[in-house]
């Protein structure tokens, strides 16, 4: 189980003011949850992220019932949400027992501090210019053709 131990690892390392006492045992039946669900090849995810990622389409039945079809397909279980769709169960949150803000997840913000906006890149003309392929042919025929009195 060396996947379960990197979670258990992480998630004593890096949420552990998030896990309510006694963390060691919740971390550990974090791990056997999420180990369970992987042996059966089903990936656990949060409905919000699949809220997230449909964006405006979110508000359109078709694209959730797509949604709803594609994640079955995919071998995901949601929880946390409604998919608000007939003949769809909604399954509560399964690590809310463990962690003290029911609202932690995978898809918390994280801000790129050293991201930039995105510019067109403009040429730079310093330095030494050269004709494109068109000048060059226009020079050469307008040359030719003032050479053999041609107008």
């Amino acid at each position: 189980m060396t996947v379960g131990h990197k979670l258990g690892r992480h998630l004593a390392n890096r949420h552990r003011s998030q896990i309510k006492k006694p963390r060691d045992l919740n971390i550990r039946k974090i791990c056997q949850h999420i180990a369970s669900e992987s042996r059966k090849s089903y990936s656990v995810v949060p409905l919000r992220v699949i809220e997230k990622k449909l964006g405006p389409y979110w508000d359109d039945r078709c694209f959730r019932s797509i949604a709803h079809e594609l994640t079955t397909m995919g071998r995901m279980n949601t929880y946390g949400g409604s998919w608000n769709l007939p003949d769809v169960t909604d399954t509560s949150n399964p690590f809310e027992e463990f962690f003290t803000d029911s609202d932690f997840g995978p898809d918390t913000p994280v801000m790129n501090v050293s991201a930039t906006t995105w510019r067109v890149p403009v040429p730079s003309y310093t330095g030494n210019l050269r004709r494109n392929h068109f000048d060059t042919w226009t020079f050469r025929h307008i040359r030719q053709t003032s050479r053999h009195g041609k107008t």
